[in-house]
């Protein structure tokens, strides 16, 4: 049985992408269970001696870090990349651990909270082999790809690519304005609004993270980046290429919107097929400083994804600098930075100017180095930060 591992960021329509290779009847795909295991498994990495801890602390289950403008995080980042061991996980972090894991579960895979409790090993590797077969034997389908989405873990790819060298990667991306869109006026929970200049940052991220994977050959011919754009415009042909990437014959039920529901017990059943319609959502604001901030922080990304500029050469303005601090300063939900954003917009404003004649010079981030271990006030590795 072949595995595939998906991510992206909330609001990025990585739910609609994962229920439509649900669809196809050889195809099973868990939902948003188990990014508390990827926390630990940082945290693991990060902090060895946690292992003589008969409790974990609150740190444990902190949100993933922004490492823009941050040695420190960009460091951490390098050192979780590089490890290539299992990670143990210790018999009394469960206690923690897996409470965590199935309240997550119960926002987008209720069916599984009941069996979570199955994954529980001493080890990473084999809780995330756990995982997959519940997915399978839960889907009572005959499978012959199973896997997950998990938003914000898209970091630990190549991880995942070390404890499992066979399985696929895709990588969802989507407008960045079309996301911030929706974070602020399609989530009906205030206290869910993460702080605008967080989350674009960490859009941002998922593209940087998105452009450098690409470049690897250790991911060359198992790694694909999927426009969320491309599947609502044309749903038919974008399924035909995910099931040309994971080598199964394409199912005629992957390209009808209407078979795509969302959790009934939490939306009634409210169908996709409106969702034509969020490609230019964000035009509705269009003159708002959210998309004057989002251009600013995202365009050289947004360049690389061939999604069309308002201004050429954006800039960011008074008016959207004040939003920026009022927004953070107000914001219910997850924020980074929240006490020195003045500090990063400086920062940010240092970056681009010394990034501007350069990128311009070549017209295109394709041709600018993403070179993590390199870090510097000019380089493309210094990416947004992450929630969850």
């Amino acid at each position: 049985m072949k595995i595939v591992f998906t991510s992206g960021t909330a609001r990025g329509g990585t739910n609609l992408r994962t229920y439509g290779l649900r669809a196809h009847p050889n195809i099973s795909l868990g939902i948003d269970a188990i990014l508390p295991l990827f926390k630990y498994y940082r945290y693991r990495v990060l902090n060895p001696d946690s292992a003589n801890l008969l409790t974990l602390p609150k740190n444990w289950n902190d949100p993933l870090p922004d490492v823009f403008f941050n040695n420190q995080s960009l460091k951490d980042l390098q050192k979780i990349w590089a490890t290539g061991e299992n990670v143990t996980i210790i018999d009394q972090h469960w206690d923690c651990l897996l409470p965590e894991i199935q309240k997550r579960t119960k926002l987008a895979s209720p069916e599984l909270v009941d069996e979570m409790s199955g994954i529980v090993s001493n080890n990473f590797k084999q809780s995330i082999v756990n995982y997959l077969e519940i997915i399978d034997l839960k889907s009572q389908k005959d499978n012959e790809i199973v896997g997950f989405n998990e938003n914000w873990v898209s970091e630990f790819f190549p991880n995942l690519k070390t404890l499992f060298p066979d399985a696929k990667f895709i990588h969802y991306i989507r407008d960045p304005r079309s996301v911030l869109f929706s974070s602020e006026f399609h989530e009906p929970d205030f206290k869910k609004h993460p702080a605008v200049f967080s989350m674009a940052r960490h859009v941002r991220k998922n593209m940087s993270l998105a452009m450098y994977f690409s470049s690897l050959d250790v991911f060359a011919k198992n790694y694909l980046i999927t426009k969320y754009e491309d599947c609502v415009v044309n749903l038919n042909q974008y399924s035909r290429n995910i099931c040309d990437f994971l080598e199964i014959n394409f199912a005629e039920t992957m390209s009808d919107f209407l078979e795509f529901k969302l959790n009934e017990n939490r939306l009634n059943g409210v169908f996709w097929e409106t969702f034509v319609a969020s490609v230019n959502c964000w035009r509705e604001i269009v003159d708002s400083p959210l998309i004057n901030a989002v251009e600013w922080l995202s365009q050289y990304e947004m360049r690389n994804y061939d999604y069309e500029l308002v201004n050429k050469t954006p800039i960011i303005t008074d008016r959207t600098e004040s939003f920026l601090l009022l927004n953070m300063a107000t914001s219910i939900g997850w924020s980074e930075n929240k006490h020195d954003i003045q500090e990063q917009i400086k920062k940010e404003k240092a970056r681009f100017e010394l990034l501007h004649d350069e990128i311009n010079a070549v017209n295109s981030v394709k041709n600018y180095n993403f070179q993590p271990k390199n870090y510097s006030t000019i380089n493309i590795g210094m990416y947004g930060g992450e929630c969850g």
